[in-house]
């Protein structure tokens, strides 16, 4: 090889390692969106069509939107697969998560206050039988990747698909794919026709998990005062009802 040939050769490994510096340092850096010293909050998700994520019409989204108008902060919400969620959560200081569950135990997280209610059923359509917490071993089940199904042996159900999100659980569960779906509510309501409402059943009496809806953040200086702020603006919205008012019809209260 010449030594022309040697150099542009020289020059195009030169280009490639920088690409791929750049490649690497540009992962990071969307990793790290946000995660910075200024004063704005940012809560990971994953993204919940209707409840929260990126769409900022979402019912949480538009409450923390009033919540930061309140306290002069800007809540940002990032929407993303639920590993990647933990990771971010796990490797940074001053960064909240939602679902809660997603957060570390112990003493490095703190939560807020509650701000709804979520509540979890076993939904089947109404021509078919409605399996029961105790008796899931003969029926196939949908559930959604990132949601925490904890509270039910999963396991031992017959067949188990996993999908993205409520909407295409529901999907599988109307086109006769699964015998049943196990949702949240309002994750499930919020996404629902009238029509396709019309022909689910599900026991209200018989949930199979009831919790509170609140943030999961960090145990730093920044986010104490943060999440003690939220949980003063919270309850004011509380006292006067507004809180219900920017999450109708989708509140179940507070406990």
């Amino acid at each position: 090889m010449n030594q022309l040939g040697k150099y542009l050769l020289f020059l195009w490994m030169l280009l490639v390692g920088v690409l791929v510096l750049w490649v690497d340092n540009s992962i990071m850096a969307q990793d790290q969106e946000g995660v910075t010293a200024d004063q704005d909050i940012h809560v990971y998700t994953i993204d919940i069509p209707g409840l929260i994520g990126s769409d900022s019409q979402n019912k949480y989204n538009l409450l923390f939107e009033r919540i930061g108008t309140m306290i002069g902060r800007q809540i940002n919400v990032h929407a993303m697969p639920g590993r990647r969620l933990v990771r971010i959560y796990d490797e940074n200081d001053d960064v909240c998560v939602f679902p809660e569950y997603h957060a570390s135990s112990g003493p490095e997280t703190i939560f807020s206050d509650p701000f709804n209610v979520v509540r979890v059923y076993i939904v089947s359509l109404k021509e078919k039988p409605l399996p029961t917490v105790n008796a899931m071993d003969d029926y196939s089940f949908a559930t959604v990747v990132g949601y925490d199904y904890s509270f039910v042996d999963i396991d031992s159900v017959r067949e188990n698909l996993t999908v993205s999100n409520e909407r295409q659980s529901l999907n599988l569960l109307l086109r006769d794919r699964v015998d049943a779906i196990i949702s949240y509510f309002p994750d499930l309501p919020l996404i629902w026709k009238s029509e396709e409402r019309a022909k689910l059943q599900f026991d209200e009496s018989q949930s199979l998990y009831n919790g509170t809806e609140r943030l999961g953040c960090k145990n730093t200086r920044k986010m104490k005062t943060f999440v003690a702020d939220f949980n003063e603006a919270l309850e004011q919205l509380i006292q006067e009802g507004e809180l219900e008012e920017i999450l109708s019809p989708y509140y179940y209260g507070l406990k």
